[in-house]
């Protein structure tokens, strides 16, 4: 990666702009998360919502977008200030008027925090591990996802499809989503990266009715729905 330059690669699923010196290029190849991208691929909706929280460089986004245009809207969210720059980059190069990108990151509260930013752009996080010496560290603005739609003029029974990849803590957005969760149908994605973070989101998602299926797609990303 370090000795790439900066390249704009097309795929069947759109146009997108790799870094120089970024793993951005490994996670909009067709070959990334090959179960998850099979469920985008076949996901079949008449209209709606679709909200990217963790947005990265906007690879479903992009899917999205593309897949069915001006019948559907997607929200981006992604706070790293570079990887926002990107994903900015993507949409314009798939001429994506239907995508809506913020730079924010989601919790379940309305403040700043630290958010660690890696080399490798997928790994950045608002919670700080051992590893988090190797990163640099800024602030970033929160928003609880409730608030934010309400600031974008969307109603919960709108949104049918949410994605939640955070590196850390997801449990975290969905007690910030509890108004979507009560009024809408919208199936859910989440990254649980271990048992706890898995049993977190479970507590949550049950409570208003939603059931977990387990690994559908691999070992770290799960449908409630």
């Amino acid at each position: 990666h370090s000795v790439m330059p900066d390249m704009t690669i097309k795929t069947k699923y759109g146009r997108f702009f790799c870094e120089a010196g970024t793993d951005t290029i490994c996670s909009v190849l067709p070959t990334y998360e090959k179960e998850l991208t099979k469920f985008f691929e076949d996901f079949r909706n008449d209209g709606g919502v679709f909200i990217d929280v963790g947005s990265h460089v906007g690879r479903y986004s992009i899917m999205i977008g593309n897949k069915f245009g001006r019948r559907w809207r997607v929200l981006a969210l992604e706070p790293s200030p570079k990887t926002f720059s990107s994903l900015k980059k993507n949409i314009e190069l798939n001429n994506a008027g239907n995508i809506v990108a913020s730079q924010t990151a989601i919790l379940d509260k309305n403040c700043k925090a630290d958010f660690f930013v890696f080399k490798e752009s997928g790994c950045n996080s608002l919670f700080g591990s051992a590893s988090a010496k190797n990163a640099a560290k800024i602030k970033v603005d929160c928003r609880k996802l409730d608030d934010l739609i309400k600031e974008k003029k969307i109603t919960p029974k709108d949104i049918s499809l949410i994605k939640i990849d955070v590196e850390g803590a997801p449990d975290r957005v969905l007690l910030g989503a509890k108004e979507i969760l009560k009024k809408s149908n919208a199936k859910i994605i989440f990254e649980a990266l271990n048992r706890a973070e898995l049993e977190k989101c479970r507590n949550v998602l049950e409570k208003f009715g939603y059931k977990v299926s387990g690994e559908v797609f691999d070992k770290i990303n799960f449908l409630a729905e």
